[in-house]
């Protein structure tokens, strides 16, 4: 407010109207630190939304982590699959690389891939110690 009392009743109506809202929003404000309900469910919707993201970031860690086992482990099963151990299994390396490929088996059979590719890494290390001895 000014020092001297303003001689226009415009300028004082102005003022009048500046101060309430000010206290408006004073009060809005006040209110506002005390309605606990409403401050928690904000504090909630934060918490909730920084979860969700964080799920959605390991979620799409996770998908790129298990595609790349997956290749690592076609790439394994292809290079044994030369083996004449592998061949009587009736596994070339065209069936392997054409499983891993088709996106209903990638999503639907990532379990049977990676048993599939760990027997072959078993047979092959059999092989490979047999032929050793």
């Amino acid at each position: 407010m000014s020092t001297s009392p303003p001689a226009d009743p415009r300028q004082i109506r102005a003022e009048i109207e500046q101060t309430r809202a000010d206290l408006g929003a004073t009060v809005e404000a006040l209110a506002a630190k005390t309605d606990l309900k409403a401050r928690a469910k904000h504090s909630l919707d934060d918490t909730v939304g920084a979860t969700r993201d964080r799920f959605d970031a390991l979620r799409t860690r996770a998908a790129q982590a298990t595609n790349t086992v997956v290749d690592e482990l076609t790439a394994a099963a292809v290079s044994v699959a030369g083996t004449p151990a592998v061949q009587r299994l009736g596994v070339t390396k065209q069936r392997i690389v054409e499983a891993s490929r088709r996106p209903q088996t990638r999503r639907v059979a990532k379990p049977a891939v990676v048993v599939a590719a760990a027997a072959l890494l078993v047979v092959a290390a059999v092989v490979v110690r047999r032929r050793r001895s």
